[in-house]
């Protein structure tokens, strides 16, 4: 082989080198993403047939000396970066799905919410009681139940479908979630076995809810009208290096097991309640303005809280 055609080799290995530790910036940021675990095991692929092809070219074709070197330095130092990255992924979805797996909700309640003028249930609460494997740092994400679309939200990534449900495009009662604002710390675990959580869940159009007298919904939007009736929780555990545990199916479960509160009638039936500007003028709120919470795209009700 001729010094051109290796030195074109040793071209390649450079470039390659840099762009696989360039690729592994966003890697680190992120944590262990799972969706990225094909392109870390397809690199380091690449990087062994290269080091592999660089060291039969050293050892048959006698490469100048310093140019093997260097060019076996190029290759190692990112493979041995995503060696470790590959281990520490596999440590961590190992954990979690150990963490998933022995997970147990050992209570569920489950009280509708009432609002001053209104004759139905807006919402509810929910308080779970949670046994865990172990301690793992990471916070809950506030669940969501949603009228299931199982064909739509199957082929997504868990936090995927969390993130995509809940928006205009759900319908303000096609999905309950607790408000975004004002904000509350998420909840972590402790050292202890068992944890205790509970959350308020109102329609998905509401963005501030200071309390049942204070509240801002998102102006009107198109509403969803798929038909699902099925009731699905979403509902997620970020744990530390990035790793998402899925905890919606234990949840679902007991849902399902529960009829203190009937969320398919809550979002898409008879009991279905709209929280717009309408029908919180006709149940006694009146306009109001908050200073802490962005309003740009929603309207705020207020009511007196005296009698």
């Amino acid at each position: 082989m001729s010094l051109s055609i290796k030195s074109f080799f040793f071209l390649v290995i450079v470039a390659v080198s840099a762009a696989t530790i360039y690729l592994l910036l966003p890697l680190l940021k992120e944590g262990w993403p799972t969706d990225r675990s094909a392109l870390i095991v397809a690199i380091a692929l690449l990087l062994v047939a290269l080091l592999l092809a660089w060291r039969r070219l050293g050892v048959r074709e006698v490469a100048p000396r310093s140019m093997y070197s260097v060019g076996m330095v190029l290759l190692a130092l990112p493979l041995a970066l995503y060696a470790f990255i590959g281990s520490a992924m596999l440590f961590y979805q190992s954990r979690a799905y150990f963490f998933a797996k022995n997970t147990r909700i050992v209570s569920y309640r489950s009280t509708a919410l009432h609002w001053p003028g209104f004759a139905r249930p807006v919402g509810a609460r929910i308080e779970i009681d949670l046994e865990v494997p172990f301690a793992i740092g990471g916070s809950f994400l506030p669940p969501k139940i949603v009228l299931a679309n199982a064909r739509e939200d199957s082929a997504d990534p868990a936090l995927v479908t969390y993130l995509r449900r809940c928006t205009a495009a759900d319908g303000a009662n096609a999905c309950m979630a607790a408000p975004l604002w004002p904000y509350r710390a998420p909840t972590t675990l402790t050292d202890g076995k068992t944890v205790h959580l509970a959350y308020e869940l109102v329609p998905s159009n509401i963005g501030f809810l200071q309390s049942s007298n204070h509240v801002c919904v998102s102006k009107p939007g198109t509403e969803r009208s798929d038909g699902n009736t099925d009731v699905r929780a979403l509902w997620l555990y970020a744990s530390d290096g990035g790793v998402i545990i899925d905890l919606g199916s234990a949840l679902t479960r007991e849902i399902l097991r529960d009829h203190a509160v009937d969320w398919t009638g809550m979002m898409r039936g008879e009991m279905r309640v709209a929280i717009n500007s309408e029908t919180l003028t006709r149940a006694g709120y009146q306009s109001c303005q908050t200073t802490t919470y962005d309003a740009s795209e929603s309207d705020c009700y207020c009511r007196s809280s005296k009698p």
